[in-house]
């Protein structure tokens, strides 16, 4: 299909005319297939793979993946967010909700998995497999919005004991994260792992994934993270949470 600059800038004039506002420049290189596809065919099999992870540090592993979600993905993500974002919320060590504080400035919305569609289940899906982990064990999607001047401070993302037995118990402890970018912030935004002096730029489609328990399944100390400071323009994520054990019942 050829492109239509005007048309578009008429219906974006029309949606702002509506209250609604612009959506941020994304842009993704998708990832190259694996393998050839038939032409007319719809291979899930090849929708579902997800490309090859760039290894950053292997205690905790932490690793990055270019080209995970496509443009498009990205797209429905940010616009199927957008009026649903609150206030993103942090919890005291007993499980409590405390609201909003300073260690995480963002807002985000979580997704009910009986409210998906077949594309954000596919795009879960695909998030799930290059975790190395299966759908099942995620907890809802999260997709995060981070305006300028905004951030996560230092933390990790494993749970005290409190919050397990609050939030499906027979789950077990947060096992892995996988976080996926959904637009280029102009300046900042970066996620660091300060144990390991890693850090991951946010590029529309990559993501980063790492592990929050090590091998006995302990919690990880070194998995300490943050989001920096959005410098320009905005940052969108895309974040699953995946448990020990089965967290969905699908």
């Amino acid at each position: 299909m050829t492109a239509q600059p005007e048309s578009a800038a008429q219906l974006k004039a029309r949606l702002r005319e509506g209250g609604f506002p612009d959506m941020p420049e994304i842009i993704a290189v998708p990832a190259a297939p694996k393998r050839p596809s038939p032409p007319a065919t719809l291979a899930l099999d090849e929708v579902l793979d997800p490309p090859d992870a760039q290894v950053l540090c292997e205690s905790p592993r932490i690793a990055q993946i270019d080209g995970l979600l496509s443009v498009d993905e990205c797209r429905l993500l940010v616009a199927t967010a957008a009026p649903l974002l609150r206030a993103s919320r942090v919890h005291a060590p007993d499980g409590s909700d405390v609201g909003e504080r300073e260690l995480r400035t963002s807002r985000d919305v979580s997704f009910d998995p009986l409210l998906e569609d077949f594309s954000l289940r596919l795009a879960q899906l695909r998030m799930a497999a290059a975790a190395g982990m299966e759908l099942v064990d995620a907890e809802q999607l999260i997709v995060l919005h981070y305006a300028e001047g905004q951030e996560y401070r230092p933390h990790r993302d494993y749970l005290p004991p409190e919050s397990i037995q609050r939030d499906h118990p027979a789950a077990g402890n947060r096992k892995r994260t996988i976080c996926a970018y959904l637009n280029t912030p102009l300046e900042g935004g970066a996620t660091v792992f300060p144990a390991r002096d890693v850090r991951v730029e946010p590029k529309a489609g990559r993501a980063v994934v790492f592990d929050s328990l090590d091998a006995d399944g302990r919690p990880d100390a070194d998995s300490l993270h943050a989001g920096l400071p959005v410098e320009r323009g905005e940052k969108w994520l895309a974040t699953l949470w995946l448990r020990e054990r089965p967290y969905r019942a699908y």
